[in-house]
């Protein structure tokens, strides 16, 4: 099969500068807890590989790949990738919902040469029912083609890759960072092709109300006509403002390139350079962009010593500045035997203030190449050697990275111990900060040391996933390795006792002394750290970072909940007057100040859109910067609503009333405790991103479970004081 991945020891650069974060309330003092350095009984995520479903029609279940893969929310993922049947090499879409993966052919274009293997590239899901990938192929005139594969409605269709010009033997080239899908029914795709007189040409594609439309890409003047500009990588973070990087020829050499689409017109500018350089070669190869107007690009450029360095650019009020960089002090020195170049190949930006990026340089030693990271945060670029190589590994290289928020994210690459031989899939994680290597997870029988390759990393709510191919016997097989939320639950009451079912237990405030209850909980989900809120705005973080809070504030009214911003991880604190305080995350607006009917009651975060939720006791539902889908307001209850959450995997969500009644809003519903005999009243919900089930909690610490696994509760149990909050992950 082929391997949609770079090559280890690719150069890249990359740049920094300090964004502003916007921030909807000014962050308070409030009390650091600090957690105990290892978990009790801690349950650690980590990665777990499963063998690549292949449709019912396939060959065998070997010979097939996972080419790319990514997920639109926590539990719900996608993988594209090919598998035989018969002879003939064919595409293949994996669907991952509710703990389940299936697999479906996807058809090939109409002009595809039946014993040509087609792959693919990439492929983008902006909401857990609309995809969109990207590959090669062959026409029946043996030209090299693309092609784009769309699933909406539960069915795939595919089609063809539109070029500018017409071309005898366009020979297409696209590649993993080459596709970005800001909402469903909107794409872009950049890539190269060949014109007719065999030169190298760039076009950008745009999927809008349901058709492609094709140009070529803009440069800036004065430009070589030949060879045309080159794009790499497009990152688009609303329909109508994208920016796409590569290269271009000038009359000074070969410049970085940055294309940029606002307000409908694509433009292009001279990417710009670090201070007293003097390059003669400088590419980009990476993008990532948090916000519109800001954005982080990695690339290299080959300086006056003949020698490869990082170049790292940002763009912030409208202006794009260079920054260099040093590596890491083990870093070959110039005049030594080894070749003092580095590179940075891949970035991501979950923030505007924090960014990570991934590459390669060469240490003083006898080691060829060895994995690079690199963090923005504060307005500068740190560097350090990467996680992942072995003593006896001569080679290597961190490729891709996708981050969720600060401090989380993934990053894919390989090593190898002779870089003529195979390499083998390198995976570094990043969680609370802190990056470490991970062995390869392949399914059972697979081959940990044989030849591997990994294609990038999505990361979304601190769940991450990859693909590729492993060995096994004398032949492959396609793979899907996951980075889970931890599994379990936690109920916390209101004197800060909290107690965990299947999750670390990293403290609480029990037995300690608190100047108000606690009446919530939220949880960061890559490490299990998680935080407690009390009604006077305190708020103490285990495990997580304290970011601030409304303790020793003044507030019109009591804070009654608490949710993590699986975006930028931040949180946010709500007040029964609808009042929001946000601290690391954006704020987009509030019902503070505003007439209510009946007092809030809690909030939920919606990952898909970075906005969130109020609900208040009647059932009335409050959206900001998130989709309404109907509320219980206004409709008679039996008891009042208590709770709500989001379900990630279908952007629905619940409400929960005190007797245990359930109401789903774009959501499955799966089951409630509502007109049921219950001990004690139901204080909270929350879904698990791991099955698509939900649970319910009572002030007793009963639980019950719909849709997902039960793993204990404190019904029944002895209580210093009631349950009033519960948290998945």
């Amino acid at each position: 099969m082929h391997n949609a991945r770079s090559t280890t020891g690719v150069r890249s650069g990359r740049a920094g500068r300090l964004w502003t974060l916007a921030v909807g309330s000014t962050a308070a003092l409030g009390l650091l807890v600090a957690a105990p350095s290892t978990p009790a009984a801690a349950a650690t995520p980590g990665w777990t590989g499963v063998q690549a479903p292949v449709p019912a029609n396939a060959s065998s279940s070997l010979q097939s790949s996972s080419d790319a893969t990514t997920c639109a929310a926590p539990g719900s993922c996608v993988s594209v990738g090919e598998y035989y049947q018969g002879a003939q090499s064919v595409l293949d879409g994996d669907v991952l919902a509710n703990g389940t993966w299936t697999s479906t052919q996807i058809p090939l274009p109409a002009n595809a040469l039946p014993t040509y293997q087609p792959y693919f590239r990439a492929v983008r899901c902006p909401s857990p029912t609309w995809c969109t990938a990207l590959g090669y192929y062959e026409d029946l005139s043996n030209h090299s083609q693309a092609f784009t594969s769309t699933l909406s409605n539960g069915a795939w269709t595919t089609t063809q890759v539109l070029l500018p010009p017409a071309a005898a033997d366009p020979q297409v080239s696209v590649y993993e960072n080459g596709l970005s899908c800001p909402a469903a029914g909107t794409c872009y795709t950049v890539g190269t092709f060949r014109t007719p007189a065999d030169d190298v040409a760039s076009f950008v594609d745009t999927l809008s109300g349901g058709t492609w439309t094709t140009m070529s890409s803009p440069a800036p003047s004065p430009a070589a006509t030949v060879p045309a500009p080159v794009l790499n990588s497009i990152a688009c973070t609303t329909v109508s403002s994208c920016t796409a990087v590569g290269q271009y020829l000038d009359p000074s050499g070969v410049s970085g390139l940055i294309v940029t689409l606002s307000g409908g017109v694509w433009t292009a500018v001279r990417a710009p350079e670090p201070a007293g350089v003097n390059d003669t070669y400088q590419e980009l190869f990476d993008v990532s962009c948090p916000a519109v107007g800001t954005c982080a690009v990695v690339g290299d450029y080959r300086g006056a010593d003949t020698f490869y360095h990082g170049s790292l650019l940002t763009l912030s009020g409208g202006t794009w500045t260079a920054a260099a960089v040093a590596p890491p002090p083990d870093a070959a020195p110039a005049g030594g035997a080894q070749t003092p170049d580095f590179a940075f190949t891949g970035v991501s930006c979950p923030t505007t203030q924090w960014c990570e990026a991934v590459g390669n340089y060469a240490p003083n030693s006898s080691v060829r190449y060895r994995p690079l990271v690199a963090t923005l945060s504060g307005g500068s670029w740190t560097t350090s050697p990467g996680p992942g190589m072995s003593p006896a590994d001569t080679q290597g290289s961190l490729d891709f990275i996708s981050c969720s928020w600060p401090g989380s994210c993934a990053a894919t690459g390989s090593v190898a111990v002779d870089p003529t031989k195979d390499h083998t899939g390198l995976v570094a994680t990043m969680s609370g900060g802190t990056w470490t290597g991970n062995d390869l997870a392949v399914p059972s029988g697979g081959d940990p040391a044989g030849s591997s390759f990994i294609n990038p990393p999505s990361c979304v709510a601190g769940a991450c996933i990859m693909g590729g191919t492993y060995a096994i016997s004398s032949n492959y097989g396609g793979f899907v390795s996951t980075y889970s939320n931890l599994s379990g639950y936690q109920e916390v009451a209101s004197d800060g006792g909290l107690f965990a079912f299947g999750t670390p237990f990293y403290g609480s405030m029990g037995g300690q002394h608190l100047n108000a209850p606690i009446v919530g909980m939220a949880v960061q989900p890559d490490n299990g750290g998680y935080y407690e809120v009390a009604s006077d705005g305190g708020l103490f973080a285990f495990g997580a970072p304290f970011q601030g809070s409304m303790g020793g504030q003044h507030l019109n009214a009591p804070i009654v909940g608490i949710a993590f911003d699986s975006q930028t991880g931040g949180y946010y604190e709500v007040a029964s007057d609808g009042g929001i305080f946000a601290f690391g995350a954006p704020f987009q607006g509030s019902m503070g100040g505003q007439h209510l009917n009946s007092p809030i009651v809690g909030i939920a975060f919606d990952a898909a859109t970075g906005g969130y939720y109020e609900v208040a006791a009647d059932g009335g539902l409050f959206a900001f910067g998130a989709p309404f889908q109907g509320s219980m307001g206004g409709r008679a209850l039996n008891k009042p609503i208590v709770g709500m959450t989001v379900d990630p995997a279908t952007g629905g969500y619940y409400e929960v009333a005190s007797d245990g009644g359930l109401f789903a809003f774009g959501a499955p519903f799966q089951g409630s405790m509502g007109g049921k005999a219950l001990n004690k009243p139901v204080v909270g919900m929350a879904f698990d991103t791991a099955t698509g089930g939900y649970y319910e909690v009572a002030s007793d610490g009963g639980l019950f479970a719909f849709g997902a696994p039960f793993q204990g509760s404190m019904g029944g149990k002895p209580l210093n004081q009631p349950v009033v909050g519960l948290a998945f992950g």
